[in-house]
């Protein structure tokens, strides 16, 4: 079959020849078919991360990959803030992940269309998305902060803060800007050394009937390994 010319391909003309390269070999993988369907983006060979302590109402989504050779840099939590005991509160309703190229400090520099390619896997769909939180090198590490049941007549929360960690460092810490007033932090989770986090699956409660809807309670994220010089 014949691929759609799209967006992405055409901004492959545009781009400075090295990093054109990069952005076509990424767009042709996830290209759009003549029939419309998407072509399955694959794999990356990867570690995973699994929090130690977190909720379990809901369906996991996809898994989300950035594209090959693209790490995380930052990221993005979706809060439904706190309005009060009559109504229901749902926390964290979703987690964006911001990729960019290894080098991208460099191969990239003067290519704006080829940076900051966001990621997600499923969502809820309350509330609003609070600042991005960025490194100056790669997120490493994770760990979350989540309410635990509260009971039939409670409203439950579940995951309601995430922190991530960049570069290894335990004291580059970046809050997501969540609800912090309750719950319980799982451990923190660490990428080895000379990985990142390049990837992300979600665990969300859909929108019900019960008028208890939790939004998003648990997270695995996702490590590859950088390439030698770019760490």
């Amino acid at each position: 079959q014949f691929l759609s010319i799209t967006r992405p391909m055409m901004n492959c003309l545009y781009a400075t020849p090295v990093a054109a390269l990069l952005l076509c070999l990424s767009v042709l993988v996830a290209a759009t078919t003549s029939s419309g369907e998407e072509a399955e983006l694959p794999k990356r060979e990867h570690i995973r991360l699994n929090l130690d302590w977190a909720d379990n109402w809901g369906d996991w989504g996809p898994e989300a990959f950035c594209p090959d050779e693209y790490f995380a840099t930052a990221f993005e939590i979706k809060v439904q803030s706190y309005d009060g005991a009559i109504i229901d509160d749902t926390a964290i309703n979703a987690i964006q992940l911001i990729c960019n190229h290894a080098f991208y400090n460099t191969t990239t520099k003067d290519a704006p269309q080829l940076r900051d390619f966001p990621i997600s896997s499923l969502q809820a769909p309350w509330g609003d998305w609070r600042a991005r939180q960025e490194c100056s090198g790669w997120l490493t590490a994770l760990r979350m902060l989540s309410d635990p049941p509260e009971g039939v007549f409670s409203d439950d929360l579940a995951a309601s803060e995430l922190e991530m960690a960049c570069d290894w460092d335990p004291e580059e810490v970046r809050p997501g800007g969540g609800i912090t007033q309750w719950g319980t932090w799982s451990s923190w989770e660490y990428c080895p050394h000379g990985w990142a986090i390049c990837g992300l699956e979600t665990q969300v409660d859909p929108d019900t009937i019960t008028g208890d809807e939790t939004a998003l309670n648990n997270v695995k994220m996702f490590c590859c390994e950088l390439p030698e010089g770019s760490y």
